[in-house]
């Protein structure tokens, strides 16, 4: 979904002028402009999938006072939030004359001076509030927010949509042709790249409502091994896609398997690709990089090479055999839930 976060200010300051120039008068509908202002500069520095644990914006309408007591960061614009915000706290952002204070802890106390706050605390639960009222921000059924472009949840339900569509039966002649048999039990050798392009393809035209969105395979990110596919779009969103495949894979006229791998495979995706972030988050702190593991899932039970006939139980065996990934590698606040891809034999 193409949403522009300037159009979604606007309509927001028409809900809300009103009702505040009402009870507090013009000084108070400047105040939530500039509000309204800085809360789409947050939401364009940080990603929503990393405010886990809320964010509260807050314009003095009078004053420059700080709404928290003790020491704060102090910057000239919100960009400066990506690679200041770690994901693990809540964060407090004040619009201030010289730019913006900060503090990584939730606003408890009641401020003695008036004042415009944005919190959010979950997705499709924002509200407007001053001292003595209250709004809910309307909810956008496709997006986590009123105020932000959701790049990274439109990408996810475009890997979604690739598995259902594209890879469960095999549907995509590229993906179709990393099989050594027309049963779909073993894979030839190295099928790695016709997923690869297959993938990129999907995506190519699964995106195609953003603007200026760049789809490349194998690109760099340390000095071992490069990810195998890189999404950058024209703001500071990129994600790093990891792809790895489970079952056999065997050579045509070989009477043995190439390669075999297992659930571990996937495991080591994972920390390959917790890896390629914490190096990416060093060398390019100002881009919110998220990470996507896409698992090419073809295991089956029973099967040998050359390929033989298997009843319909053993090649649905792992159908539902999801993968339990390290908890903490999960719990990053850059890392998606892995995408397992289930492909379903022929028989």
């Amino acid at each position: 979904m193409n949403v522009d976060p300037a159009e979604m200010v606007g309509i927001a300051e028409q809900l809300y002028v009103a009702r505040l120039a009402a009870t507090m008068g013009p000084e108070g509908t400047e105040a939530l402009k500039r509000l309204l202002l800085m809360v789409r500069q947050v939401h364009l520095a940080i990603t929503t999938e990393r405010m886990t644990n809320g964010l509260v914006v807050v314009c003095a309408v009078d004053r420059d006072d700080p709404c928290l007591p003790g020491p704060s960061a102090s910057f000239t614009d919100a960009s400066a939030l990506t690679a200041y915000f770690d994901g693990k706290t809540t964060l407090t952002v004040q619009v201030s004359i010289d730019g913006l204070r900060v503090w990584t802890r939730p606003l408890e106390q009641d401020l003695s001076f008036d004042f415009v706050g944005y919190r959010y605390s979950v997705p499709h639960r924002e509200t407007i509030f001053t001292r003595n009222a209250q709004y809910d921000v309307p909810v956008i059924r496709m997006s986590a927010s009123y105020f932000g472009i959701p790049y990274f949840m439109d990408l996810k339900r475009s890997l979604e949509q690739y598995g259902e569509t594209w890879v469960k039966d095999s549907t995509c002649e590229i993906f179709n042709e990393s099989w050594l048999d027309p049963h779909r039990l073993l894979f030839a050798p190295e099928p790695e790249f016709r997923m690869r392009r297959s993938l990129q393809r999907h995506l190519r035209s699964g995106l195609r409502e953003h603007t200026s969105v760049s789809i490349m395979p194998e690109q760099n990110i340390n000095e071992t091994r490069p990810v195998d596919i890189k999404v950058t779009w024209a703001c500071n969103r990129v994600a790093l896609i990891e792809i790895k495949w489970l079952g056999k894979s065997a050579a045509q006229g070989s009477d043995r398997c190439t390669q075999k791998h297992y659930a571990g495979r996937a495991k080591e995706g994972a920390s390959q690709l917790r890896d390629y972030l914490d190096a990416y988050h060093k060398e390019v702190p100002h881009e919110e990089a998220r990470g996507y593991l896409a698992v090419y899932d073809a295991r089956r039970r029973n099967v040998t090479a050359p390929p033989s006939t298997i009843s319909a139980a053993d090649a649905a065996y792992y159908r539902y055999q999801e993968i339990e990934y390290d908890a903490e590698i999960l719990a990053r606040p850059d890392f998606e839930q892995p995408a397992r891809f289930f492909c379903e034999a022929a028989l």
